[in-house]
């Protein structure tokens, strides 16, 4: 089983949450890093590019971000403020701001 780098934050996970987050680690193992999977699309927005790390849907809010420029489920280079569509954020570090603009954030990958 994964040693999780970021287990304070993967330690915050509800139950569901932290099934998921498990699941996607075991496609990692099975795989390799999801960025190198063939038909795999991450969506991965850089810190530029990433619309909602202003209310922490952001790479460093991840149970997956090992570092500064580097995530667990991916080989590329990442950024703390940049986001892809496998984050799983622990409750409480994405800030809710309403309606719309909770269902812009959760639909931005689709």
């Amino acid at each position: 089983m994964y040693k999780w780098e970021n287990e304070s934050k993967y330690n915050e996970l509800d139950g569901d949450e932290r099934v998921l987050a498990n699941a996607i680690f075991g496609v990692v193992e099975e795989v390799g890093p999801l960025d190198e999977a063939e038909g795999v699309w991450v969506g991965y927005k850089s810190a530029e590019e990433n619309e909602s790390s202003e209310i922490g849907a952001m790479c460093g809010n991840c149970v997956y971000f090992v570092s500064e420029n580097e995530c667990a489920i991916l080989s590329r280079e990442i950024e703390p403020e940049a986001t892809c569509r496998f984050s799983i954020i622990p409750p409480g570090y994405v800030e809710e701001r309403g309606d719309e603009e909770m269902s812009l954030w959760k639909g931005s990958f689709l």
